[in-house]
């Protein structure tokens, strides 16, 4: 993982996912946090569900179909 340029440790072990016609990078690590990674017209987005902080629960599909809907 890459912050400002700065390199940082992270848990995650990340899975190439479709998200509609794009690859994404879709992780969840122990403490419930879902993470969706994927670019578009040179535009990196990272959709994140902390599944700790809600009473509602989503899943990997879920999540895939929020980030097809910003299409």
């Amino acid at each position: 993982m890459t912050i400002n340029g700065g390199t940082v440790q992270s848990d995650m072990e990340f899975e190439v996912v479709k998200i509609g016609g794009k690859k994404g990078k879709y992780a969840v690590n122990d403490s419930r946090v879902m993470m969706l990674n994927w670019t578009e017209n040179d535009i990196h987005y990272r959709l994140a569900y902390y599944g700790q902080q809600s009473e509602k629960e989503i899943t990997k599909k879920d999540l895939i179909e929020t980030a097809m809907s910003f299409e």
